[in-house]
Formats: C-alpha cells, sequence, structure tokens
C-alpha cells in the first residue's frame, strides 16, 4: 500500500506536476486570474486565501529524460529549481529517485544521485531550505536522507535506527530538526533529530497510531505532528 501525492504550492510553485500514464510526469504552466484585484502586499499568483476568480494550466514540453516508469510522488524544492519524482518500473539498473532541474520552463534531469533507493518509494520531500531531501523506500534502508550542495545531491549514513518496515511518508519540521516518517508496522511512526547531518531516531511517541502510518505532517510552527493511519474507527493521531 502506497502513499500517491502531488505537491502544489500555489505561493512557490510554477506548475502544477500529475501523471501516472505515458508519459508518466506532466508539467503545467499555471497562471491565476483575480477575481477582484489582490490587495497590498500580496502578489497575484498567491493564495492567501483570496478569491480566484480562474485556474488555468498548460502542459510544457516534456523533461529531456521522462522517469523509466509510472511516477508516484512529486514534490518541489522551496524556491521551485528541483523538482524530486518517485519512479515504480520493473526495468533493471534503472532508479527509482529522479530529480530535475528547473530553468525557466525547462526541466532538465540531474545525474544521481550518488546512491538510489533499494526499492519502490513511495514519498519525497525537501526540507523547508532545500538542504536535505527525504525519501521513504519499500527496502532497506527504508528511509534516505540526501544533503544537496548545488546540483549534487549526496546520500548521508543512515539513521542509528532504521525504520521496522517499508516506509510510506516522510516530513521535515520547518527548521529540519525533526524528521517524522510513517511506516509499516509498528510502532507505525518513527520521528529522528537532526544535529548536524546526523539523524537519531528519539523514543517512541506516547500513545502510538493504531495502524501503518501513510501520512505525516508537522505544522507550521512545528508544536503539532499529524499522522494518518489505517484504523477505520480512529485513522488519525495527533501528537503536541
Amino acid at each position: 500500500m502506497f502513499t500517491f501525492r502531488v505537491s502544489l504550492r500555489p505561493a512557490r510553485l510554477p506548475g502544477l506536476v500529475v501523471g501516472f500514464f505515458a508519459p508518466a510526469l506532466l508539467l503545467l504552466m499555471g497562471a491565476i486570474f483575480w477575481a477582484m484585484a489582490p490587495p497590498a502586499g500580496v502578489t497575484a499568483g498567491q493564495g492567501g486565501g483570496i478569491q480566484a476568480a480562474n485556474l488555468a494550466f498548460t502542459k510544457l514540453p516534456n523533461p529531456d529524460l521522462l522517469p523509466p516508469g509510472s511516477a508516484l510522488a512529486v514534490v518541489f524544492n522551496h524556491d521551485s529549481t528541483y523538482l524530486a519524482v518517485d519512479v515504480t518500473h520493473q526495468v533493471a539498473n534503472q532508479p527509482f529517485l529522479v530529480i530535475y532541474k528547473r530553468e525557466g520552463d525547462t526541466f532538465t534531469r540531474l545525474s544521481g544521485p550518488d546512491v538510489q533507493p533499494s526499492g519502490i518509494v513511495s514519498a519525497v520531500e525537501f526540507s523547508y531550505d532545500s538542504t536535505y531531501l527525504a525519501v521513504a523506500s519499500s527496502r532497506e534502508p527504508e528511509v534516505l536522507i540526501y544533503k544537496r550542495s548545488g546540483d549534487t545531491f549526496t546520500k548521508l549514513p543512515d539513521p542509528d535506527v532504521l525504520l521496522p518496515h517499508s516506509g510510506l511518508d516522510v516530513a521535515f519540521s520547518s527548521d529540519a530538526t525533526y524528521l517524522a516518517v510513517g511506516h509499516n508496522n509498528s510502532p507505525y511512526v518513527t520521528i529522528y533529530k537532526r544535529n548536524g547531518d546526523t539523524f537519531t531516531k528519539l523514543p517512541n511517541p506516547v500513545g502510538l497510531p493504531g495502524g501503518n502510518g501513510s501520512g505525516v505532517a508537522f505544522s507550521p510552527d512545528d508544536a503539532y505532528l499529524a499522522v494518518g493511519h489505517f484504523q477505520f474507527n480512529a485513522p488519525l493521531s495527533g501528537y503536541l
């Protein structure tokens, strides 16, 4: 069971990325037309809770190299310079993670990362400053963390304690001090604390989710962590 996610952040992104069929990655350029003039200090194209009259998207040309299979999850970094794509396929010697760099409306696939996930990737997330990229994978190591330097993404050493089973979702806190990972098998959510480039597992939360952690998200002020999980009578847990 995998979490399929499309990230759309109107205040930051030049477009919307979707796609599961050939081509597996579609790039769309969007434009927001205001029903009224935006208030002072708000730029047209920013969400801000303002009513928009119409939202139109135009497909961009395909990237120079398309993913080798179906795209499961996509995410932009904070300024839309980089686009990470999780890929599923059954082709030998092909990556499960591909990263594109944007110049204008052109997306070019980067070489690397230096170390690829060993199994299907279900979620990927940049830290808010775009220094780190976290990946949830179906095979050990079920969570991989990359550090970006320019256009190079280098895998960091594995956390001190790995997940008990497949990773399903990942989320950084606002300053990348904490990394939450939803996964199969108890404790269903694992939280790491970052010190420099080292990620160390924290004690399990008090009161574990009742099933596999399929979605994780920090609140903007990092005071709360929400976990969506597989449990019919109580599918959401919140932590303070």
